[in-house]
């Protein structure tokens, strides 16, 4: 490949790890049209390996699940099982984001396939990357045991590259801290927000350390300290405006909703529900939409918009019906309950 061209995966490489992810897109597609007319396809599939998670980062779900189809056909058109691996991978994060509780039954069996080929091919960064991700999907699943398992085993391995460990480390104890947060083990959650948080910074790039806050915000947050809870997400919020980072801006909205609710500031709550709202109908995030529509009501109820949260709630319950979000249909019908309970006591 050209100087040229090494250039410019040189400079792609280090937008990635700056944060400066569509920049990073547009070099990667520049490297892999090159590679692919000299003929040099594995540059060609590394590029293009590269570019799912930069628009994935960047909070373009649609566009990263595009490049991931590309990714795949192209390294089945080759015969090459690494890329096949990889693609594997970048699939099942997307999924995790736009609609995971109705593809975790299929993204097991697929992701499983890919621990198997990184085994295979002695790629120890891989089978691991592969424990982590898998770890926290089965404890977002409830499948609590496996999912600790797996990322325990993650962090009980040694002999990676440093960068590497930092991202595979800090991403392991933030969905051990989501993990402790749905076992109702809250001191257990900080501690490993904590460590994600530790990691994040020891990369060095900014946005693993926007995404570790987020993961500190919701242990911070269930625990009770919704002060603190609420300085790391504005926190977070500020990197990702300055940054352009939808998903985090996203993220960081849909917890301030629910921080600022609990801290009586219920008017501000709503304005942050509606742009984490908005935002994840612009990604389409399916099943944050409806979470964010069920924190929408809850801060329209607290601020007395009773008639506003009572639409809301039936938004989200219709929803959470047509999608089969079984456990956030439980939620909205909940809100829908409390409204109904209040006309009741308004008649008497």
């Amino acid at each position: 490949m050209s100087h040229s061209a090494h250039s410019l995966i040189s400079s792609a490489r280090d937008e990635f790890r700056r944060g400066e992810y569509h920049a990073a897109v547009e070099h990667f597609a520049e490297v892999a049209a090159l590679a692919r007319a000299a003929g040099l396809t594995e540059q060609e599939l590394n590029a293009l390996g590269w570019i799912p998670p930069a628009l994935a980062n960047a909070g373009e779900w649609s566009a990263s699940a595009d490049a991931v189809s590309r990714l795949t056909r192209r390294s089945e058109e080759l015969g090459n099982e690494r890329y096949v691996m990889h693609a594997i991978l970048r699939r099942a994060e997307v999924q995790e984001q736009i609609d995971f509780p109705n593809h975790w039954e299929r993204l097991k069996p697929e992701l499983m396939n890919g621990l198997a080929i990184a085994r295979r091919l002695g790629d120890t960064y891989f089978e691991h990357y592969y424990l982590m991700r898998m770890g926290g999907l089965a404890a977002r699943a409830g499948e609590f045991e496996q999912g600790r398992a797996w990322l325990d085993e993650v962090l009980a391995r040694a002999g990676l590259r440093a960068t590497n460990a930092c991202y595979l480390r800090f991403m392991a104890h933030g969905y051990l801290s989501n993990l402790m947060v749905r076992l109702g083990r809250l001191a257990a959650a900080v501690v490993h927000g904590r460590l994600a948080l530790r990691h994040a910074r020891a990369s060095g790039n900014p946005h693993f350390l926007t995404d570790a806050r987020m993961m500190l915000v919701e242990a911070l947050t269930e625990a009770g300290r919704a002060e603190r809870a609420l300085d790391q997400a504005e926190l977070a919020l500020s990197d990702a405006l300055k940054m352009s980072w939808r998903f985090e801006e996203q993220r960081a909205e849909f917890w301030r909703a629910e921080i600022l609710r609990r801290l009586d500031r219920a008017n501000e709550a709503v304005g942050a529900a509606r742009r984490a709202l908005d935002l994840a109908r612009e990604m389409g995030l399916r099943e944050r939409e409806v979470e964010c529509l069920i924190r929408l009501a809850r801060a329209q109820q607290a601020c007395g918009q009773c008639a506003d949260a009572a639409r809301t709630a039936e938004q989200a319950a219709w929803l959470a019906r047509a999608r089969h979000y079984t456990e956030l249909g439980v939620q909205a019908a909940e809100l829908i309950a409390v409204r109904s309970g209040q006309r009741g006591a308004d008649d008497e």
